[in-house]
């Protein structure tokens, strides 16, 4: 990435910080099956760097062909946007990164989607039956350019681009701006934190806040045994769950014996040789390689046993602790 362009996507993350845009109205709203409140919380106060997964740079890379492919499909040219932020005038906390608008006068914005495969939460082409958090996307972006419609380019598979119109609905505009509001008043303005979700990101932002630990034990409040008795219970479910996925798998490998597989159920094959560097002997053998030369090119046996294990002590150095959550409730046996 170039400087210019470097320093162009910080002020924009800047920015958007600084608003609503419509990925954060679907996690608002929770219907987001990617981002919680919290997770939203979190990159407004800029307590966590922001996510780039490899799935989401593919999806910028094929951005512009998902558009250029949408243009040539409807005969419609348009105005192509990167790291550029649009804010609604009825709402200023409300904003919008559009990926494209129409050029002509209907200006109707349009968002481009690398998607896996389609599914069932995807209707016909041509109609607005899109899964809800993308419809909410749309639905604000529509309230930020002031437009009746907007459309939504999806490319399938990899291989089949199929357009979506989703048309607005005033009921949701109102719905979309009283939640933002809200929302904003109480998790930035007043900095209340939403509530606690179990991603990773709200994991570390904990474990960096309370990176210090006193020699305090607090003492027990019915709310906190209550959480203990929940994620004892969940952990020991889960437990149950993967050993029962476990058997169950062991009784496909079992009925597969040395086949490769059972056709339209499954399969177990060998992967591909990958080399693997043993790391022990290869250190090992390297310290015998110098210890051998610094002892043949300076006369003095043992001089290369010193200068070893001169080197590990300036390269050894202790690893800080971290701070590890284990339950130990237990349930009192009854009487």
């Amino acid at each position: 990435m170039e400087v210019d362009e470097a320093a162009r996507k910080e002020a924009w993350l800047s920015e958007r910080r600084k608003h609503i845009t419509g990925t954060d109205v679907a996690a608002i709203l929770g219907i987001s099956p990617w981002r919680t409140d919290m997770q939203v919380w979190l990159d407004k106060k800029h307590l966590v760097e922001q996510e780039d997964s490899e799935q989401l740079r593919w999806g910028r890379r094929l951005e512009r062909a998902i558009l250029e492919g949408y243009s040539e499909g409807i005969g419609q040219t348009l105005d192509l946007f990167e790291y550029h932020l649009m804010v609604a005038t009825c709402q200023p906390i409300l904003a919008a990164s559009l990926d494209a608008r129409w050029k002509n006068p209907d200006h109707r914005p349009v968002d481009a989607k690398n998607i896996r495969r389609k599914n069932e939460e995807w209707g016909v082409e041509g109609t607005g039956d899109v899964p809800p958090y993308y419809a909410v996307q749309l639905a604000a972006q529509m309230l930020v350019t002031d437009t009746a419609v907007a459309d939504l380019a999806v490319l399938f598979s990899g291989n089949r681009l199929e357009c979506f119109s989703i048309y607005r609905d005033r009921e949701l505009d109102e719905i979309i701006l009283d939640k933002v509001g809200e929302w904003w008043e109480r998790h930035i303005v007043q900095d209340t934190p939403p509530p606690m979700d179990g991603s990773k990101r709200t994991t570390d932002y904990l474990a960096k806040r309370f990176a210090k630990q006193t020699e305090l034990i607090i003492p027990a409040k019915p709310e906190t045994v209550a959480i203990a008795q929940r994620a004892a219970l969940v952990s020991a479910i889960g437990k149950r769950f993967q050993e029962e996925e476990d058997r169950l798998k062991n009784m496909l490998r079992n009925e597969i014996g040395e086949a490769q597989g059972i056709e339209g159920v499954c399969t177990w094959r060998m992967t591909n040789p990958k080399p693997k560097l043993d790391t022990d002997a290869y250190i090992a053998d390297l310290e015998k390689a110098v210890r051998d030369m610094l002892m043949v090119g300076h006369g003095h046996p043992g001089l290369g046993d010193a200068t070893i294990d001169e080197l590990r002590a300036k390269h050894t150095h202790p690893v800080e602790g971290s701070r590890v959550l284990r339950i130990t409730y237990k349930e009192e046996p009854d009487e």
